[in-house]
């Protein structure tokens, strides 16, 4: 075998382990994998405080070095973000109970992905059982299934990438801008006044998927018709808010982090 074939041959699997050291995310300790169960794809919840979490490397190019991460909770439309330097369980566990705190209902249970910031003794036995009268029930996607997350990944995007890009951000004073935007401008912007598509149901004709969508509503509206006890809270909390300012400072804030 000539060189060139051995080459040849080698391509895939190189390719493949490029991929696998391009990633961010690690497996979880075996005794948490095991620990927590595998979702239930047939079910989506219906109620508010289901939550499914994820983090996005603002990295540049490389997974080198200390960066910011982005975590994202989403539960029936409305997004929390939070920028944390790194993504060890101690760091993840902090950045969930700020979230929790800026919640506007109570948070029931956990939904993320197979990662090792996720599944560990900080999240999976201190933050979610520690302290808590009604402890948060933890489910995990199925291994190497992205899509088991559908709902978060798709913020992924439009909550953290469209805002900050793909650039690298390695510096405190990024980290603090990212989460003034995520604590303020941002959440109540997304929150309050951008309307979402949810997918209600689909099926194969042929070789074509129909898939049937709600009407665009806002995460706000969508909150108010599925629970009433927290209609009082945000309504007072949306009479006060200006978009037009918002999106101004908003701007304002994303040229100083990337000028």
């Amino acid at each position: 075998m000539s060189a060139s074939t051995i080459v040849r041959f080698l391509e895939g699997e190189r390719a493949a382990l490029q991929r696998k050291l391009n990633t961010g995310t690690r497996r979880g300790v075996r005794r948490f994998v095991t620990k927590v169960p595998v979702r239930d794809l047939e079910h989506t919840p219906e109620v508010l405080g289901p939550c499914e979490i994820d983090c996005v490397a603002h990295c540049g190019g490389s997974l080198s070095g200390t960066f910011a991460w982005t975590l994202t909770d989403i539960a029936s439309g409305w997004t929390e973000c939070k920028a944390m330097f790194g993504k060890d369980g101690r760091l993840v566990r902090k950045a969930l109970a700020k979230i929790e705190g800026r919640l506007p209902f109570k948070l029931l249970a956990l939904y993320c992905d197979n990662g090792s910031k996720f599944l560990n003794q900080d999240v999976v036995e201190w933050f979610a059982i520690k302290d808590r009268i009604d402890p948060l029930k933890v489910f995990r996607s199925r291994p190497r299934r992205k899509n088991d997350q559908y709902y978060v990944e798709q913020k992924n995007y439009t909550h953290a990438r469209k805002l900050f890009g793909y650039g690298r951000i390695d510096a405190q004073i990024g980290i603090d801008m990212m989460n003034s935007l995520y604590r303020k401008e941002w959440r109540q912007l997304q929150n309050f006044f951008m309307p979402q598509q949810k997918l209600l149901s689909k099926y194969r004709l042929g070789s074509k998927v129909k898939r049937s969508m709600s009407k665009p509503i806002t995460p706000y509206e969508r909150i108010l018709g599925l629970d009433v006890v927290v209609k009082s809270a945000l309504s007072k909390e949306k009479e006060i808010i200006n978009p037009f300012s918002l999106r101004t400072n908003q701007k304002s804030k994303v040229r100083t982090l990337h000028p």
